[in-house]
């Protein structure tokens, strides 16, 4: 099996795993998992890599837990480039808030998301409160 047919990566705690490493790795349309937790040079720049990647369409699962410099612009991006994302982490990711939140919450095919850790206030969480979002979500974990 070449790396074209890669279906899921996990460069868990890679801690010198930097954003133009990415770029080469993410070329598979067959990719549908990303696990990048701990990943902690990573910034919006790695993760846009990835979204303008031939993969971000087919993207279901993807994990930037603990990514500490990903903020609201890869969010933005990444409600715009992956269609099929179902499962999505981004816990303690420092530099999400309340504005990547409320951007999640339009996205039609995310069904669990882990806030947990993010700087979101009061209002992020309320975003979720709407009943729509509601039966949308079959598991949000936003524990601070």
């Amino acid at each position: 099996m070449g790396a074209r047919n890669i279906q899921h990566i996990h460069f868990v705690d890679c801690l010198r795993l930097y954003d133009t490493a990415l770029k080469p790795c993410i070329n598979s349309r067959t990719l549908t998992v990303i696990n990048l937790t701990d990943c902690v040079r990573l910034t919006d720049g790695g993760i846009k890599h990835i979204l303008d990647s031939p993969a971000a369409s087919h993207i279901k699962e993807l994990s930037l837990t603990n990514c500490i410099r990903v903020g609201d612009k890869s969010i933005q991006k990444l409600v715009n480039c992956c269609p099929h994302l179902a499962y999505l982490s981004i816990a303690y990711c420092e530099n999400v808030t309340d504005v990547g939140i409320a951007m999640l919450a339009t996205h039609p095919a995310l069904r669990m998301l882990d806030v947990s850790g993010c700087s979101i206030t009061d209002y992020g969480a309320g975003i979720f409160a709407n009943p729509k979002s509601l039966n949308t979500y079959q598991w949000l974990n936003a524990i601070s």
